[in-house]
């Protein structure tokens, strides 16, 4: 359920008088989503809030204006869920529509605002092939940062579950 932004930082100013931390973590892969969202909560977050963070965004949701917006409101890293070098198995098989050529120019972004940046990475996905796999490391070699390397689990119920039931 998505809250307003002011609700939003309300509810951590309540934390933070309870519990003092120091550091805070977004774990939602959409936060880049709704852009008048994300503006006025980030603008909120650095009057209201300051502390250090680091949250997860999306590939194509994400420029470089809020990129800025995150540097002034105290990040410290910016994750990505890139699961896969090749473009053409991220696509067909994974649903991900993002190019490379966007994933390499956001990390250039993020670079240019000195913002650290850690990739989600998986193998061993069904149809993954060992060139496939290597387009994964070329990527990363690219691109740079730090990774978060799994290895693909099937969820029952989930489309490449099902494949994997099937084979």
């Amino acid at each position: 359920r998505l809250r307003s932004p002011k609700k939003a930082i309300e509810e951590i100013r309540k934390d933070l008088e309870k519990y003092n931390f120091k550091f805070i973590i977004f774990d939602d892969d959409i936060i880049s989503l709704n852009k008048n969202w994300f503006y006025e909560f980030f603008d909120l977050y650095k009057k209201e809030i300051r502390l250090p963070f680091k949250c997860n965004a999306r590939i194509g949701t994400i420029n470089s204006d809020m990129l800025k917006l995150l540097k002034e409101a105290g990040i410290v890293k910016l994750k990505f869920g890139i699961e896969h070098g090749n473009e053409n198995f991220r696509k067909k098989v994974l649903n991900r529509h993002m190019s490379n050529k966007q994933i390499i120019n956001t990390y250039r972004l993020c670079k240019k605002y000195r913002i650290e940046c850690e990739s989600f990475i998986m193998l061993g996905f069904p149809y993954e092939t060992k060139k496939s796999f290597f387009d994964t490391i070329k990527l990363c070699r690219k691109i740079g940062g730090k990774f978060d390397v799994s290895i693909f689990h099937p969820y029952p119920g989930t489309e490449l579950g099902n494949v994997c039931k099937k084979k």
